[in-house]
């Protein structure tokens, strides 16, 4: 349980960060997001580094239990299927699926989600 708490902590500041980033840079980060998705090589990358960072949180915290540690574990899987999706997918098709995914409002509305998932789980965490 206490790997649980420290995990919702993590992710729950982690997602606030991220969201008010988000909310102050629309325009920087959909430019970054495009570029990312542009050059072959630094999604590479950055799918070996999620896939590194999905595989630490799935290891470590893989419980399926009826209750809030499975958030935990459903972004930690999330961010294993993501890294190794960056580095697996075939680039026509991972370029057709990013440009559906990656508009201006579906950065918003994702950050907005991590904002509201990031409080619900600090407030866990931090048993607020």
């Amino acid at each position: 349980m206490a790997l649980s708490l420290f995990m919702a902590q993590f992710f729950g500041l982690y997602f606030i960060i991220t969201s008010i980033v988000v909310f102050l840079r629309k325009k920087d980060i959909y430019k970054i997001s495009e570029d990312i998705i542009k050059n072959k090589e630094l999604t590479l990358v950055t799918g070996g580094m999620t896939t590194i960072l999905g595989l630490f949180f799935v290891l470590s915290h893989n419980v399926w239990i009826n209750g809030w540690p499975v958030i935990i574990t459903i972004f930690s899987w999330m961010t294993l299927i993501k890294g190794v999706a960056l580095m697996a997918m075939p680039e026509k098709a991972f370029l057709k699926f990013a440009k559906k995914i990656v508009t201006k409002k579906s950065i918003v509305t994702i950050s907005f989600v991590m904002m509201v998932v990031g409080l619900y789980l600090l407030a866990i965490g931090f048993n607020l």
